[in-house]
């Protein structure tokens, strides 16, 4: 649940490798996108300034780690106004895993999304 019109940082996610014998290296913190449940389309997301950017969390294959999730209600649709309003919305996350544990943030990326879950926005 998430109010609308302010950030959250929430979130415990499990990783596994999306590759055998690939270990899961998420990148920084994961960013969320608002989408419409109905469509799939991102209709917001947070703005602004982060602290985690290539962070990396090193998850063993089949491992649970810690890793923020961070939500924020910007709209993103000229329709919905500044702040995607309050209701029953989706929420997705990009995902990117490095090849192995010495490889630098630019080699060997493998991007996947997470998928769309159930989102409360209140008032």
């Amino acid at each position: 649940m998430v109010r609308s019109g302010a950030p959250c940082i929430t979130g415990c996610w499990s990783a596994t490798g999306p590759v055998p014998g690939w270990p899961s290296r998420p990148t920084g913190g994961l960013t969320a996108s608002v989408v419409d449940p109905a469509t799939g389309e991102a209709v917001g997301g947070f703005v602004g300034w982060q602290t985690l950017p290539g962070v990396v969390f090193r998850v063993p294959p089949g491992g649970t780690e810690r890793i923020p999730l961070l939500i924020g209600t910007a709209s993103t649709d000229e329709r919905l106004g500044y702040v995607v309003p309050p209701g029953e919305w989706g929420v997705e996350a990009p995902l990117e895993f490095l090849a192995d544990v010495g490889a630098p943030l630019s080699r060997e990326q493998i991007r996947r999304r997470t998928p769309v879950l159930p989102l409360t926005i209140t008032a």
